[in-house]
């Protein structure tokens, strides 16, 4: 993993054609980990074990958020920051997140972040608990 600033990124140096992940937003700015894919959303390359999903191929918040440097988690929960995911499916795009950063603005530091220029991407403003954070207790 290589840290860029407040962006952890999985990339590999091919660039692959399609890129899946999960991502918070942390004062405006994308911290996410992208995987790269094939068109159907498998993985290009092995996950890290200790952070990876029920499904086996993307990786859990929860479980990533613990392997992060406190530099970027500010020693706060892993839902305290509102957050999304990246999945992709039959060369299609889903982009699930928080309605608190459903923003035009967002969306493009996330298109950027998982490279997703020129992939049609539908964009989900998930309210469901799965995606509470602060904003909701607020």
């Amino acid at each position: 993993m290589r840290l860029n600033g407040n962006v952890m990124n999985d990339k590999t140096e091919k660039n692959p054609a399609y890129s899946k992940g999960i991502f918070w937003v942390i004062d405006g700015q994308p911290v996410y980990c992208s995987i790269p894919c094939d068109e159907n959303g498998v993985p290009l390359e092995e996950l890290d074990q200790d952070a990876v999903s029920k499904s086996g191929t993307t990786y859990n918040h929860e479980k990533y958020w613990a392997t992060l440097p406190k530099s970027i988690t500010g020693g706060m929960a892993y839902n305290y920051y509102p957050r999304g995911r990246v999945e992709i499916s039959r060369g299609r795009c889903k982009m699930f997140l928080s309605p608190y950063i459903c923003t035009d603005e967002i969306r493009e530091l996330i298109v950027g972040a998982f490279d997703l220029t020129g992939i049609n991407a539908d964009i989900i403003a998930d309210g469901s608990a799965h995606y509470r954070c602060f904003f909701d207790n607020s």
